[in-house]
């Protein structure tokens, strides 16, 4: 709660209801709701247990939370849903008569773990939420959270295994730090974008879960290394994201989207772009753009370590002008690279047209 005072930003309560004692839970978090008076965006309400069969107590929950909580609350949307994998959600009719909402989770790590796979992932999760809003006869869908790994085991019969001593927790991937993470991440709000979610939330605050690393730094630097009190690449992807909050986004349409993503933002007469290269390779993609002018950041392994050290410093620098040819604008992205390029004003529909591995070379 500390955390969204400080940003700014109001909280989603997200509660596993015990099957046992549904009303208590619910009647609890009403109280302190009440004391400590947060900024609410949402209710999010799934039973703490939820069988791989079916058949989890999801009805008789978002009723009592329809009772205990909104009469204090009218207008916070209640979400009802999955805590864990989307396949749950399919398992057990929805309570539609108790809830405004649909709520899902999201990982890219359920049958695969290379690279490839997870980029492959993107291009599924438009579909998994059509697929939830057709459940939910229409409602919208908040997707809560994505991570780039299962936060829990949800088929476990017994309790969860404790993490061996000095190795990774499960729920950690190294990736989290990566440029490959913040490329990722791109792709997966793209594929928000593209589905039509509502609203989406991402990882952790801090910690290798999270967008930066906290104070102390890595518990086990030898196998996540990160320096301490940094963000991680993927930070700046959600910073250029959020610095259009209130205006308009668009999935633009990439000619491999296993290869690169894209994004356009627009508020006023301002419009980003931020691209992201999915590969080990370098790549050349074109944007047909009415700008002749565009400023131009890049984040890649030439500067990555500063733009984690000092993101402040990185945002603040002056983009490079890059002049467009015959309205096209070729920006050459590194392995794993992301650009950002921003263009005022602007005046008509952008597109990207197609990408080469030989950087200079358009096809």
């Amino acid at each position: 709660m500390d955390e969204a005072g400080s940003l700014g930003i109001p909280l989603e309560v997200a509660l596993a209801v015990s099957s046992s004692e549904p009303e208590g839970q619910l009647s609890e978090l009403r109280d302190w709701m009440a004391e400590l008076r947060p900024a609410v965006c949402a209710w999010l309400v799934f039973p703490e247990h939820e069988p791989y069969t079916g058949g989890n107590p999801s009805e008789e929950i978002a009723r009592l939370a329809n009772r205990i909580l909104k009469p204090n609350a009218p207008s916070i949307p209640l979400a009802v849903g999955t805590n864990t994998d989307f396949i749950f959600l399919k398992r057990t009719r929805l309570p539609l008569q108790w809830m405004d909402q649909v709520c899902i989770t999201l990982n890219p790590q359920v049958h695969a773990f290379d690279l490839q796979s997870m980029v492959e992932t993107l291009e599924v999760q438009p579909v998994v939420i059509e697929s939830a809003r057709r459940m939910a006869q229409g409602r919208p869908v908040r997707v809560s959270p994505i991570t780039f790994r299962p936060r829990f085991n949800p088929y476990a019969t017994g309790p969860q295994a404790q993490s061996t001593p000095g190795e990774l927790p499960p729920q950690v991937d190294v990736r989290q730090a990566s440029l490959f993470g913040a490329g990722w991440t791109l792709g997966s709000l793209r594929a928000m974008v593209a589905g039509g979610s509502e609203s989406v939330t991402y990882y952790e605050t801090t910690g290798w879960l999270g967008v930066m690393e906290s104070e102390k730094g890595s518990p086990l630097p030898h196998l996540f290394p990160s320096v301490a009190g940094s963000v991680f690449p993927l930070y700046h992807v959600l910073a250029d994201y959020g610095e259009f909050a209130g205006g308009q986004a668009c999935a633009l349409s990439a000619a491999s989207p296993l290869i690169f993503s894209a994004l356009a933002l627009k508020r006023g007469e301002h419009t980003r772009y931020i691209l992201a290269n999915h590969t080990a390779e370098s790549l050349t993609i074109e944007l047909e753009t009415d700008g002749e002018t565009l400023d131009v950041w890049s984040l890649d392994a030439t500067n990555a370590e500063s733009g984690m050290r000092d993101p402040e410093g990185y945002r603040q620098k002056a983009g490079v002008p890059t002049r467009t040819q015959n309205g096209v604008a070729l920006f050459h992205l590194q392995p794993y690279g992301l650009i950002r390029a921003d263009h005022h004003p602007v005046r008509s529909t952008h597109f990207l047209l197609g990408f080469s591995r030989d950087a200079g070379v358009s096809s």
